[in-house]
């Protein structure tokens, strides 16, 4: 099943999305042809021997790897004090580089300085987004949120937003969405005026608690058993497990340049249409719509987060 989703995602001709799995091994240590075959083919994990007692030269090394899996938009995977260079056997990492360009973008001519409510006691200035066009868009009464869906010109691809409404704390709607299957929410494509930050999400992520929360601690302790993975007598774990995500979100899903700090300009008359104002934290899902038909069931949702303080330099 992560095939056929690596497979699906992967393929896009507008370069979408960039995934990249590696395992680095200890020198010494080998992976058995079985697992290396699983690995390989249908995680598309590469992997490869490292001496990590030689420590700058294994960081360059990683993060040269990364550089060139994601056409350099992310070139810094690791740091020298993520790993013990003495005791460190393996390391699994995980690079998710993702920045589509819209299908309806947003004219950085109407991109202002706004401000933006982190809080009920706290608020900071951003760059805004201000787009008036036909949009999938629900009032979801049970969450008490505004839905808006905005696709990429890859039209597989879209990012969904809910915004709750300023009562809604956003940490009690990201524990409903959790029990929510998101291709349920009922959305009308219809003309709606869109305010929406720009903002640039860089994380590195340390799996290894979220790891043992699940059950999976003791990949990372001496009971951990790989007689199935690795072609060696000696006991085996897992140093580190990193993932790093970036994405970008801005009026054509490329950089663009700085606005000038002016009012907003009403652009059309007539009936008024719905407002979506995300002047305050809201969830984002990017999702893919369609899936290849012998992945049904799969979780369509690639990536999921929340803007609570929006920054984009």
């Amino acid at each position: 099943m992560y095939k056929i989703l690596m497979d699906y995602v992967s393929h896009s001709p507008l370069g979408v999305i960039l995934i990249a799995n590696k395992i680095y091994l200890k020198d010494g240590y080998r992976l058995k042809s079985d697992f290396k075959f699983t690995a390989e083919n249908f995680f598309r994990a590469e992997v490869e021997n490292v001496d990590f007692t030689r420590k700058d030269f294994a960081v360059a090394l990683i993060n040269n790897w990364v550089g060139r899996k994601t056409r350099n938009r992310i070139t810094r995977l690791i740091e020298s004090n993520d790993f013990d260079p003495w005791t460190t056997q393996a390391i699994l990492l995980n690079a998710v580089y993702f920045k589509g360009n819209w299908l309806l973008p947003f004219n950085d001519y109407f991109t202002r300085e706004h401000i933006f409510h982190v809080s009920d006691t706290e608020s900071v200035k951003c760059q805004m987004m201000y787009n008036e066009d036909h949009f999938e868009y629900g009032e979801i009464l049970t969450l008490r949120s505004k839905v808006l869906k905005l696709k990429y010109k890859d039209e597989r691809f879209s990012m969904v937003i809910v915004l709750p409404e300023p009562e809604i704390n956003l940490n009690t709607l990201e524990q409903r969405l959790f029990r929510i299957d998101m291709s349920t929410l009922d959305m009308q494509r219809r003309k709606v005026a869109v305010f929406l930050p720009k903002f640039k999400i860089e994380t590195t992520l340390h799996l290894e608690e979220q790891l043992k929360q699940i059950g999976l601690g003791d990949i990372f302790s001496s009971y951990a058993n790989f007689s199935n993975m690795i072609a060696s007598d000696e006991g085996f774990t897992i140093g580190k497990v990193i993932q790093k995500v970036f994405i970008e979100v801005s009026e054509k899903g490329t950089e663009a340049a700085a606005a000038t700090a002016l009012e907003v300009v009403q652009l059309s008359l007539g009936p008024p249409v719905p407002l979506f104002k995300a002047n305050r934290p809201f969830m984002f899902y990017i999702t893919v719509d369609e899936l290849n038909e012998k992945c049904a069931n799969c979780n369509t949702v690639l990536f999921m987060g929340k803007v609570v303080h929006p920054k984009f330099s």
